[in-house]
């Protein structure tokens, strides 16, 4: 299927016709093949913890904090090979993760090495994702357009699960990495329908942290701050919940599957609303509503109340994420000479924040075996979100006045 032609998506801007369709399209497969395998991550490191909450806590903290840290590096790495090669070769890196977790019982110590691959693949793959999403997507449209990136990753993520135990069930675990392998390559393809595009990214590690804590951007990296924490409960925290009250793979899959089925609906509505009302105005509400929804976690003890929790969260959150991220995207492309930097600022910001939040954490769960508590914890942070919203400090006259010569530059 053609994603640009679809007559889905006449609502979209013009770019869908181009990079921002590759970019979709390829986000497409790449979610597909990753859900196959990718929704019971959690599940299997604990585990193999031998249910160790506090090992599989610092296992994630530990992927989180080497990416945050070295993501200027990944910035550098971005401007050599472009935005398009830096995600291709995200992809071998992938599936060595991947690969390593179906043999991790074989590893031993060894299995340190799988925090190292799943961190290249991260340090390869987002600054280029999001730079490449800024650069492409339309101020005053962003609303829509991530509202669709989040409809296409629902539809991949639905449907995964239910295709990845097909395969194991019939076939065996090698047979699914070689069609995990071979979708995670071909994601690839729609990015080379257009031409290499390169962006130079000049901060060193020092120049980054620096960026990073400047004053007039400092309501926006607490926000990020807050996100990249909340994420942590949202990814790895919920599934394992589910997980030790029993609720059964099969079950975690149907829940997972039909609540981002219902959410599609949701995230189309609310990509609209985004533009029409103002994406400041929605965060605020869906910061709210995602407060309020966080504590009935709390409260799950069957499938179907896990259903009816998540989806009602999940309403919540996208009311919140999907403003969040324009507001995000708006930011980062306001001035050409500073993109790049403040995607990696935010890369920095969301895995250190999510890193240090899971080594906080993981010490409590030596006393305390209830995960429940980190939902109310989870409500709390929402509220951060807010601080996302523009603020007059952040306007950065020097940003302006090299934003100004570029353009007389360009003209002439």
């Amino acid at each position: 299927m053609n994603l640009s032609t679809h007559g889905h998506l006449s609502w979209l801007s013009p770019h869908l016709k181009g990079e921002l369709g590759e970019l979709y399209a390829s986000t497409a497969i790449r979610g597909f093949a990753i859900s196959l395998i990718g929704i019971f991550e959690p599940i299997y490191i604990y585990l193999f913890f031998d249910r160790s909450i506090p090992l599989t806590l610092l296992y994630f903290a530990a992927v989180s904090l080497l990416f945050g840290i070295l993501a200027p590096f990944g910035g550098k790495i971005l401007s050599r090979l472009g935005i398009k090669h830096a995600m291709l070769w995200s992809i071998p890196f992938l599936f060595l993760y991947f690969l390593g977790l179906w043999q991790i019982e074989k590893l031993g110590i060894f299995f340190l090495v799988l925090i190292l691959f799943h961190a290249a693949h991260n340090l390869l793959y987002w600054p280029a994702f999001h730079i490449d999403f800024t650069r492409f997507s339309e101020q005053g449209k962003r609303g829509k357009e991530v509202g669709y990136a989040n409809i296409i990753i629902s539809i991949s993520s639905a449907i995964g699960p239910f295709v990845g135990g097909l395969i194991l069930t019939l076939f065996g675990f090698p047979e699914l990495f070689a069609i995990v392998l071979i979708l995670l390559f071909v994601s690839m393809i729609p990015l080379f329908l257009s031409q290499e595009i390169k962006e130079e990214y000049f901060d060193n590690f020092k120049q980054a942290f620096k960026e990073t804590l400047k004053k007039n951007r400092r309501a926006k990296v607490v926000a990020l701050g807050f996100a990249g924490a909340e994420f942590a409960v949202h990814a790895y925290i919920w599934p394992l919940y589910l997980f030790i009250i029993a609720i059964s793979f099969e079950e975690l899959g149907i829940i997972t599957s039909l609540a981002l089925i219902v959410g599609m609906v949701f995230i189309y509505l609310i990509g609209k609303a985004s533009d029409k009302i103002g994406p400041e105005k929605l965060l605020t509400i869906g910061s709210i509503l995602n407060a309020v929804f966080w504590p009935i976690k709390m409260f799950v003890r069957t499938p179907l109340d896990a259903f009816l929790a998540h989806t009602l969260h999940s309403f919540g959150s996208y009311t919140a994420y999907i403003p969040f991220a324009s507001i995000f995207y708006d930011w980062a492309g306001k001035y050409k000479t500073s993109r790049n930097r403040l995607v990696i600022v935010r890369e920095i910001t969301l895995n250190i924040s999510r890193g240090v939040f899971l080594l906080l954490l993981a010490p409590v769960f030596l006393f305390f075996d209830n995960l429940a508590i980190v939902f109310l914890i989870a409500g709390f942070m929402s509220f951060g979100l807010i601080l996302m919203k523009e603020d007059p400090m952040e306007i950065d006259p020097m940003e302006i006045v090299k934003e100004s010569v570029g353009t007389l530059t360009n003209d002439s």
